[in-house]
């Protein structure tokens, strides 16, 4: 009766171990089959160049960085990401006060026929939104500084169009502190900002690439 009960113990405690061992091993696998798709899936911080969806690799793709014009404050940096370009601006919404700052800046635009929307990046006040019926060639601004706020900030944008038309300014008059303007090459329109924000936009840069064919 004994030998038998020994044998009972040594076979339950085999199952166990075979158990735990086949446990162990498939999570293992499985831990790896996951990792190798994160992997996979990892998509890059910012980028230079990209691929539209509907220009599949042309020259007119290419992305082009100018600026962030600014201060060096604020703890969020924003920008395009991924590898899929808009082909243009949809529309810009700015959060400002008329006595002199830009308080946060949100921009979409159309991936694949899907309303995309960048920001808001800093805090909402009062805002205007610019439908961007035309393509946006140009910004200008200025940097200077609010209230007690150490680090110079952005004080007023304004946008400029292939028409010649002008949006702004937006936040101050534009005519204090140091003015800053970002062109678009020839043939090529604004597709996105990058910058840096926290309470208030404390720097702004633009992306442009040349006007996608229709």
């Amino acid at each position: 009766m004994e030998m038998e009960q020994r044998r009972f113990s040594w076979l339950a405690v085999l199952i166990i171990v075979i158990v735990s061992i086949s446990v162990y091993t498939s999570a293992f696998l499985g831990g790896v089959a996951l990792g190798r798709a994160l992997e996979r899936n990892k998509s890059p911080a910012a980028f230079n160049t990209a691929v539209d969806d509907d220009t599949h690799g042309r020259s007119s793709s290419v992305v082009k960085k100018v600026g962030p014009w600014g201060g060096s404050g604020g703890w969020h940096d924003f920008g395009l990401r991924g590898f899929t370009v808009p082909r243009r601006l949809n529309s810009i919404t700015l959060y400002h006060s008329n006595n002199g700052t830009i308080h946060s800046l949100s921009f979409d635009y159309y991936i694949r026929h899907k309303l995309v929307q960048n920001g808001p990046w800093g805090q909402p006040q009062s805002f205007d939104s610019v439908a961007v019926g035309e393509t946006v060639t140009a910004v200008m601004g200025t940097i200077g500084h609010f209230r007690d706020v150490i680090e110079p900030v952005i004080t007023s944008l304004t946008f400029r169009t292939n028409t010649g038309g002008t949006y702004g300014p937006y936040g101050g008059s534009g005519e204090h502190g140091t003015r800053f303007s970002m062109l678009a090459d020839k043939g090529c329109i604004v597709v996105g900002f990058c910058g840096r924000a926290g309470w208030l936009v404390d720097s702004i840069g633009i992306y442009h690439r040349k006007k996608a064919r229709h």
